[in-house]
C-alpha cells in the first residue's frame, strides 16, 4: 500500500502534468494564455459587463474558496507539510483574487478599456503557475 506522503506526491505530480505538460489549448497554462490573448475582445461582446461580473464571481465567490480554488490548494499544501509550495500557492491565490477584483471593477465602472490590464494580469498568472507547477515536477 502507498503511504499518504507518497500518494500526495503522486497527486501533485498528476495535477502538475495536467496543467503544464498536457498541451490542450483550452486547459491549464495554455488555457490561461488563450484567455489572455482573447481578453481584449471581451469588450466587444454585447454583455461584457455581465461576463466580467460572472468571471469575478467564479474566481472569488461561487464555491471556489476564493482565489480560484488556489486558497484551498494552499491549505492542502500546508497540511501536506510542503510549506514553501504552500506559501507560493498562497501568493498565487492572492494574485487570482486581485485579478477577480479587477474584473469586478470592470463591471462596476463599466470600463472595457481595463480588459487590457486583465489580459496582462492573466498572462502574469500563467507565468507564475507554470513556474510553480514546474517546481512541483522537480520535487524528488
Amino acid at each position: 500500500a502507498m503511504t499518504l506522503n507518497a500518494a500526495i506526491r503522486v497527486a501533485l505530480r498528476d495535477n502538475a502534468l495536467g496543467l503544464v505538460i498536457d498541451r490542450a489549448p483550452h486547459r491549464g497554462i495554455m488555457g490561461m494564455e488563450a484567455v489572455a490573448e482573447n481578453f481584449e475582445n471581451w469588450g466587444n461582446a454585447n454583455d461584457w459587463e455581465v461576463c466580467a461580473r460572472i468571471a469575478y464571481q467564479n474566481i472569488e465567490i461561487r464555491g471556489s474558496g476564493g482565489g480560484f480554488f488556489r486558497k484551498l490548494y494552499a491549505q492542502f499544501l500546508r497540511e501536506a507539510n510542503l510549506p514553501q509550495l504552500a506559501e507560493t500557492m498562497q501568493e498565487i491565490a492572492n494574485e487570482w483574487s486581485a485579478f477577480a477584483q479587477l474584473l469586478k471593477r470592470i463591471a462596476n465602472e463599466k470600463d472595457a478599456a481595463l480588459f487590457a490590464d486583465a489580459s496582462r494580469a492573466i498572462r502574469r498568472l500563467a507565468m507564475r503557475e507554470e513556474n510553480f507547477w514546474g517546481r512541483v515536477l522537480d520535487l524528488e
